[in-house]
């Protein structure tokens, strides 16, 4: 009888993993995270542990997202990959400062640049953990110049091992340095380079919150609402016609009622307009507790 109740359980996991390997391809991010959540910790790879903390980060299961990166961080030291092992650090420690740890975030960081040491310079995580990331540079350091030579570097490392994420921040970091220096179109020109990969679905899902944060505070800054408008607009067509494979997880709002706002402040700034446009605002709105931008307490709405 025993025996039974082991092959019916580990057929059951089994069937979870694979479950869970189906859903997480179709971006099914919540049953995703349920099917690997079930399965034999023991059958996972680590392919499958990133997949798992990614899908829980996207339906705002942090502590889960952050215990499936730790656990492919230890398959992969004990494997002795330093350069994988160095991009789930990078990972962990993105969910740790998402979510307000930011000494603990900085402990990641710290490990997986250590574990760069003697590593080429163009390794692919160098890209995910720079020396002078550019928000850093600008926003404490003020150099613009710096700040910009790094989104090239990271654009470079992007196009090195074809990573959209690297391939869509680096002209991100480049445009709003641009920007900030005086040359407009330029820089404009660059956000909307990043923005063509996103709305194309080449950038990663967490990864796509982050750029779009990152467009809507750019074009923000210089007011350009229209151009936030016609890209929203887009992303939500794209959202709409593919609904699970949506870029910005889709949730609802939190108890508090926070929403990620890159969306909800545009809007808000029509209507209060005495003439506003014709612009619809965007229908498709991320719990403000979900969202992926590395710097929600800017990109994010009010309490």
């Amino acid at each position: 009888m025993g025996d039974t109740r082991d092959v019916a359980r580990g057929r059951q996991t089994t069937g979870d993993l694979e479950s869970g390997r189906k859903a997480f391809a179709a971006r099914a991010w919540a049953a995703a995270r349920d099917h690997f959540g079930r399965a034999d910790p023991g059958t996972l790879t680590p392919v499958d542990w990133h997949s798992l903390a990614t899908a829980a980060s996207l339906v705002a299961d942090r502590d889960s997202a952050i215990r499936a990166w730790q656990q492919a961080f230890t398959l992969h030291s004990t494997a002795g990959d330093r350069v994988a092992a160095a991009m789930d650090a990078q990972w962990i420690a993105y969910v740790h400062s998402t979510s307000g740890n930011v000494a603990v975030g900085g402990g990641w960081v710290a490990r997986g640049l250590r574990l760069l040491e003697g590593e080429p310079e163009d390794a692919e995580p160098w890209g995910l953990l720079p020396d002078a990331p550019a928000e850093v540079a600008v926003e404490l350091a003020g150099d613009i110049a710096g700040a910009a030579e790094c989104g090239r570097q990271v654009l470079a490392i992007g196009q090195r091992w074809r990573n959209g994420d690297l391939t869509a921040f680096g002209p991100v970091s480049q445009g709003r340095m641009l920007i900030y220096s005086g040359q407009v179109p330029e820089g404009l020109t660059l956000l909307d380079e990043a923005m063509v990969g996103l709305a194309a679905g080449e950038v990663s899902p967490i990864g796509s919150g982050n750029i779009y944060c990152a467009m809507i505070e750019g074009y923000q800054e210089i007011s350009d609402y229209r151009r936030m408008t016609q890209w929203t607009d887009a992303l939500n067509r794209w959202c709409e016609a593919k609904p699970t494979w949506c870029p910005l997880p889709a949730s609802a709002p939190s108890t508090a009622g926070r929403f990620c706002a890159p969306r909800a402040h545009f809007g808000r700034r029509w209507t209060s307009w005495t003439s506003p446009p014709n612009v619809t605002v965007p229908s498709i709105w991320i719990s403000r507790s979900a969202c992926p931008c590395t710097n929600a307490a800017r990109c994010c709405g009010p309490p």
